[in-house]
Order: C-alpha cells, then structure tokens, then sequence
C-alpha cells in the first residue's frame, strides 16, 4: 500500500497516504528523520513511468493529520 505507517504496542497506525504517479502504483521503500524533524520517504515508480518521476517526499509528523508534500 501506498501509506506511511507507525507501530505501537496497541497495533498498526496509518501515518500519511502518498498519491500514485498517473501511470502506476509508486511504492515508498525508504524513510529517514531530517534534522528538521519530518520524514522524508522515497519512492520507487512502477513500469510505464518515465524515468525520474519517481519522487522524495516530506511529512512532518508534529501535525495531527500529516500530509505529504513534496521535497524539492
């Protein structure tokens, strides 16, 4: 799925939804904490796509409802 999630003791959390590329599913494969405190997570774009549309996005987690922008 295309969803950041968070694992507690209580189960799992769905963090943010990332939108897919107008091709196919883009998958997120990485994430790391920025020293701005977000997350940035990368994504791998699927077939079809051209190359360098896969992207880098931000989600800063401080906020009740985070929502991924991209990282330029």
């Amino acid at each position: 799925t295309n969803t950041l999630d968070r694992v507690t003791s209580h189960g799992i959390e769905i963090v943010a939804f990332f939108p897919n590329p107008s091709v196919s599913d883009a998958v997120p494969t990485c994430v790391d904490r920025g020293p701005d405190g977000a997350l940035y997570v990368g994504e791998l774009s699927g077939g079809g796509n051209p190359p360098g549309s896969s992207r880098v996005w931000r989600v800063d987690t401080r906020r009740e409802h985070p929502v991924p922008t991209l990282w330029r």
